[in-house]
């Protein structure tokens, strides 16, 4: 599936090229595609600025705000991924990009991209569960814990020891002699 919707993108883009070429000609073309660039990495730069002052602020306000976290981490999402379509050339990419970039469109998507980041966490976090058992959630309804507060091992029992260096005591088989080249 995403072979084929990468596919249909990049017709698009063959397309519109194609017809903002006949349209205006091969310089003015050209012209557009690298303004569009130069347009893209100067917002990404700015938007990633912006966004990470936001989250700072953010952060700083404490848990009280965090209706207000999520709605910042979205809109930088947006506004950064709206600056890189910018940046990539293409009509296609820079329509979406501008799309990303007006608030109205953001409005629109930060409930979208809530939800399939929040899909995308616990698929995660469920195959972490699976593949290290022990940070699972486990008895006691702690994460991993048990009620003293001791992490669930997954691997058994832990058992203390001393390690003691057997060379000390002399070799054990037969005298190896040593390389040499």
């Amino acid at each position: 599936m995403p072979v084929l919707i990468f596919a249909l993108y990049a017709v698009a883009e063959v397309a519109a090229l194609i017809w903002v070429g006949s349209a205006l000609g091969v310089l003015p073309t050209v012209g557009l595609l690298v303004l569009g660039s130069l347009l893209g990495g100067y917002l990404l730069r700015r938007e990633g600025q912006r966004g990470m002052q936001a989250i700072r602020e953010a952060q700083r306000q404490g848990l009280p705000a965090q209706r207000h976290r999520q709605a910042d981490y979205a809109d930088v999402a947006l506004r950064t991924g709206g600056a890189l379509l910018l940046l990539v050339p293409g009509f296609v990419s820079a329509v979406l990009g501008l799309l990303l970039l007006l608030p109205p469109t953001r409005w629109l998507l930060r409930p979208v991209l809530k939800t399939v980041v929040a899909r995308r966490v616990q698929v995660m976090t469920t195959n972490a569960f699976a593949r290290f058992p022990g940070m699972g959630p486990g008895p006691a309804g702690g994460a991993g814990r048990f009620p003293g507060g001791h992490r669930q091992g997954g691997y058994g029992d832990v058992i203390d020891g001393e390690v003691v260096d057997v060379h000390d005591e002399g070799p054990s088989g037969p005298p190896r002699t040593p390389l040499t080249s």
